[in-house]
């Protein structure tokens, strides 16, 4: 398993996109709390309003793309599920927040999307969000030992060991992990992830898509781009 998270902003193309039926054999809007409206545009656009009364933060929704690896570990149960959202809130400080949580199913297999409003109404600013991907994989490392799951290659190693790695790293290498939070091996294990769960070449240019990355051609045959 393995979690695919940012910050971002526009609302109704994330809303458009969890609803695509073209892309999903299964579609079920399981959840939308902290909002008046009962559908994922109607909910965005309310917070998107509150981003921009109360704050200058463009980026007002965060967004999980949990992936299970079934071919390993078998479905996750939804109480699983549940268990793990629960502790990413904790983590991340969002527990309590403004949230949609949208299941989907392609090629039978079952995976999650859960969106959050990241402005604090009663303090009325954004929740800062620092190291959010070196804490989701704690999170993820920890609920797999809970739950006895098995992770991809490169989730095994405690934040002790990347950084004495890190030494032996270049300089570019090291002012890269400096700045996503993510070691070389991760990414690796993301990028590998996504293709392993893809169907075909586009599919796995949108699971890269999904997971933050733009798939681009460079001096090498293809390049992977991410939001840094």
């Amino acid at each position: 398993m393995i979690p695919f998270a940012s910050s971002r902003g526009h609302g109704q193309d994330l809303a458009t996109h969890l609803q695509k039926e073209f892309d999903n054999e299964y579609i079920e809007v399981a959840e939308i709390s902290g909002a008046i409206a009962d559908d994922l545009h109607g909910a965005f656009a309310e917070w998107e309003a509150q981003a921009s009364a109360l704050t200058r933060c463009e980026n007002y929704l965060y967004s999980l793309s949990i992936n299970p690896d079934q071919r390993t570990n078998g479905p996750m149960s939804r109480a699983q599920y549940d268990d793990y959202i629960a502790r990413v809130e904790q983590s991340l400080g969002l527990a309590g927040q403004p949230r949609a949580v949208v299941f989907h199913i392609k090629s039978e297999r079952e995976h999650c999307h859960v969106v959050w409003s990241r402005i604090d109404m009663v303090q009325e600013k954004a929740i800062h969000l620092s190291y959010d991907r070196e804490k989701l994989m704690m999170v993820t490392r920890q609920f797999a030992r809970e739950h006895d799951l098995t992770l991809a290659p490169g989730y095994h190693r405690e934040p002790g060991q990347e950084q004495r790695k890190s030494r032996q790293l270049s300089l570019y290498e090291k002012h890269q992990q400096d700045s996503t939070g993510l070691t070389k091996e991760q990414r690796k294990a993301q990028v590998t992830e996504a293709w392993q769960q893809s169907d075909s070449p586009l599919a796995f240019v949108q699971a890269l898509a999904d997971s933050g990355y733009v798939l681009a051609t460079g001096k090498r045959p293809y390049v992977v781009i991410d939001l840094y």
